[in-house]
Formats: structure tokens, C-alpha cells, sequence
């Protein structure tokens, strides 16, 4: 599958799975196709209802639901209740930093090198399969309102 997240990568890749597409389905992929970062549930459900008023929340929950279980998006629950849901579309790797002023939420590339991963199984004695990394920060905007 070689397709852009920013460039109909989730709404190409939806159609190109063999499910039934529905025109809800291609609003809810079409909104992941944005690029704005990590939208939850609700956010996609407004946006989609300046397009289609008809549209309902359960709606997006079931499509996000399935559009996880086609491995398009993923979610990430930031220490929340709800989710945030990202394309992963030809997405390579990445980690995030969370503001705990606005909640905004930046990606950037660290990844464990082999020493430190080989640490991490001598210090724990699990094998090493992945990480996820989520750093905890205040953005710029909101230092620059408490200053």
C-alpha cells in the first residue's frame, strides 16, 4: 500500500480494502486525510457535521472502529479517557509530546539506539519488540500566557 496520510492516503487505502464504503465512511477517512493532529472522536464528529448534518456520533465511533481493525488509524489514549485517533497510513514511527496546558499534541522522531534497547532487556528481562514514547511538557503558547 503506498499511500500519504496528508494526500487521501486513509480514504485510498478504505477503498482500496474491500469493505463496503458508504459515504459516511469516506467523510470519516476523508477528515483523517486532513493532517490535523490526532482529532478525538468528537472533534471528527463536528467537523464531519459541517459536511453532512445527517451524520451521528455513533456513526464516526464505528467507522474509526473499523477503520482501526483495517489497521488505517490507531488510537492513543494520552493519559485520557478518550481516544485520539492518527492516520498510519505509510506513517513511519514516531513519538509524541503532549502539552498538560492545552492538551496539543506534537510528533517527533527518538527512538531507543541498540544499547539502550539491549538495556532495557538486561534491566527487565523482556525482549525488546517496540516503543512508545509520550513526553509530558507545557508548549510555547502556554509559557508564553503564564509569563
Amino acid at each position: 500500500m503506498s499511500s500519504e496520510s496528508k494526500n487521501g492516503g486513509v480514504l485510498r487505502a478504505l477503498l482500496e480494502s474491500g469493505v463496503r464504503i458508504t459515504e459516511q465512511r469516506k467523510l470519516v477517512a476523508s477528515i483523517m486525510d486532513e493532517g490535523r493532529s490526532h482529532p478525538d472522536a468528537d472533534e471528527i464528529y463536528r467537523r464531519a457535521r459541517t459536511i453532512d448534518p445527517r451524520i451521528s456520533l455513533s456513526t464516526v465511533y464505528r467507522t474509526l472502529a473499523l477503520l482501526k481493525s483495517e489497521g488505517l488509524v490507531q488510537d492513543h489514549r494520552f493519559d485520557e479517557e478518550h481516544a485520539h485517533f492518527e492516520p498510519v497510513v505509510d506513517k513511519p514511527g514516531h513519538q509524541h509530546i503532549i502539552c498538560q496546558g492545552c492538551g496539543d499534541i506534537m510528533e517527533f522522531q527518538l527512538n531507543l539506539d541498540p544499547a539502550q534497547r539491549a538495556a532495557v532487556e538486561d534491566a527487565t528481562g523482556f525482549q525488546y519488540v517496540s516503543e512508545r514514547i509520550e513526553v509530558m511538557g507545557v508548549c510555547g503558547n502556554c509559557r508564553n500566557k503564564d509569563s
